[in-house]
């Protein structure tokens, strides 16, 4: 049924259009299924978090569907040395916008260098963490502050112009799984900040202006029971196997 609304003339894009204006409007369905390029962001403390189990998920279905996938765990459990760190330092900062800098990319973290790359190889960005404070966590926060950079992701607007000019347009897709501690309506009352960030400001100004998003999340979730995340997970494999 689905498809053959599909072939009302402007429908697709108005729903384009729509799901770029506000996230609970869903993304049309794909005209045609492709395999994709997929980067998982996960972002957890704890190694059997059931954050880290949305990411199993997410990779295995990605997998099983013949997608390409590669994963950053912003908290690397095996190696806790090698946590991402979040704050973007004073010298970072500096060389972002040192026009005189030579090497730039070099000047770069070996993490951000890597990330970097996995970021202009993907075009599917998956985005799996908790909602703290309404927002994410700061390691989250860190990784958009500190890969996210003017002259890889973004470059200033022409003048009399206050939109960025994105850079990474090969991203057409985002998919964000997130668990909040609270019901929906609570969220929907109080600003679902780590949601608008990256539905509202990073993908327009960053990504191709064709992106879309789509939003899976898991409320109530210190209520929640067994069987409840076990459907969630259900669904997260579903919208990973139909990319």
């Amino acid at each position: 049924m689905t498809n053959l609304l599909y072939k009302i003339p402007g429908l697709r894009t108005a729903q384009t259009k729509l799901n770029q204006l506000t996230s609970f409007i869903p993304p049309p369905q794909s005209e045609k299924k492709e395999l994709r390029r997929i980067v998982l962001v996960q972002c957890h403390p704890v190694e059997d978090s059931f954050t880290s189990a949305i990411g199993d998920t997410v990779e295995n279905a990605a997998l099983d569907a013949g997608h390409q996938i590669r994963r950053i765990n912003l908290y690397e459990h095996s190696d806790p040395t090698k946590c991402f760190r979040p704050n973007l330092s004073r010298t970072e900062r500096a060389v972002l916008f040192d026009k005189k800098t030579t090497n730039y990319e070099g000047n770069l973290a070996p993490e951000v260098q890597s990330y970097l790359r996995l970021m202009k190889w993907c075009n599917t960005l998956v985005i799996a963490y908790p909602t703290w404070w309404m927002s994410t966590p700061a390691s989250l926060k860190g990784f958009f502050d500190r890969t996210l950079i003017p002259g890889f992701a973004w470059d200033l607007p022409p003048e009399g112009s206050y939109v960025l000019r994105p850079l990474l347009t090969n991203v057409t897709k985002i998919v964000g799984v997130s668990t909040y501690g609270c019901p929906q309506h609570y969220v929907w009352l109080v600003g679902d900040n780590g949601r608008r960030m990256i539905t509202n400001s990073i993908r327009p100004m960053v990504f191709s202006p064709e992106c879309t998003t789509q939003w899976l999340g898991l409320y109530d979730m210190d209520y929640n029971t067994e069987k409840d995340r076990k459907q969630f997970l259900g669904h997260v494999d579903r919208v990973m196997r139909e990319l």
